[in-house]
């Protein structure tokens, strides 16, 4: 991607689902991963040179459980170190398979059937995102952690296998400022979990990014776009309008995203190799 004189290179993957223990077809995932992704890998430095970032948009995970992570741990490690960069430079966001669907169960089923009923979703927002310490009329306060506790497989892959504690704060979303060697403009790369309220196979048109995981992470202080090359990563397609809107308040110059394919059209072995930067 040309950026007024300089010039960013990146690669964007999605949808690895680690199965890890549980992988009943190696030899599946081997012919995708294996020799073959090496030498596109290989082929991709030769014709278009350094990779700066790797942005991963979601679904690291089969199911968000640890014995998963670990698996994905091992291809990150390896990816970057076939692209010959840090994991300082791997940038990853949640998806629907990165939440681990039996933990409270009970208080995610009673969030999605109030959220259908509450018109007050900006009280949700606000709740959510910290910026209010009590919930809106109708919902639990022990709600909010037990929703979040459905993320700590990833949460702790994140912190403790990546060692990139910043992507994955408590709360919901990152923004991370990176300035490239030469770069005399910022990067800000900003992660959104789309995927936090996700739970079962009915989820499309259901879930909620929220207004103020996008409104504290895409601005500055004062709602200003912050200066220079704003980068927003997410799982899911925007079903929204508004949620668009913000975005193009904020000035984003690249919006990269998972796969919202159906989940036979992979080929079967759960690594999606068709994703690209969204304008």
């Amino acid at each position: 991607m040309a950026y007024g004189q300089y010039r960013l290179q990146f690669l964007h993957i999605s949808d690895l689902h680690a199965k890890g223990p549980q992988e009943k077809e190696p030899w599946r995932r081997r012919r995708v991963l294996g020799d073959a992704w090496r030498r596109n890998l290989e082929t991709l430095l030769e014709d278009e040179g350094a990779i700066h970032f790797i942005f991963f948009t979601g679904d690291a995970a089969q199911s968000g459980t640890s014995g998963e992570y670990d698996e994905a741990t091992g291809f990150f490690r390896a990816l970057c170190g076939e692209l010959g960069i840090g994991l300082d430079r791997l940038f990853v966001v949640p998806g629907n398979h990165d939440i681990n669907r039996n933990v409270q169960k009970s208080a995610w089923e009673s969030m999605r059937m109030r959220l259908a009923a509450t018109t007050d979703l900006l009280g949700v927002s606000r709740w959510m995102n910290g910026i209010s310490a009590h919930p809106p009329l109708g919902f639990e306060e022990v709600w909010r952690a037990a929703i979040l506790e459905r993320e700590e497989g990833y949460r702790t892959w994140v912190r403790d296998s990546l060692e990139r504690g910043e992507l994955a704060p408590e709360g919901l979303g990152y923004w991370s400022p990176v300035l490239l060697p030469g770069w005399e403009i910022p990067i800000h790369i900003v992660g959104l979990d789309t995927a936090w309220l996700c739970g079962d196979d009915a989820d499309a048109g259901r879930l909620l990014a929220t207004e103020n995981q996008l409104g504290i992470h895409l601005t500055d202080a004062k709602g200003n776009a912050f200066p220079g090359l704003r980068i927003c990563l997410m799982h899911h397609p925007w079903h929204e309008p508004r949620r668009r809107v913000i975005c193009k308040a904020a000035a984003v110059g690249i919006c990269g995203r998972g796969s919202s394919r159906p989940p036979s059209s992979d080929g079967g072995d759960g690594v999606d190799r068709s994703r690209s930067p969204s304008p």
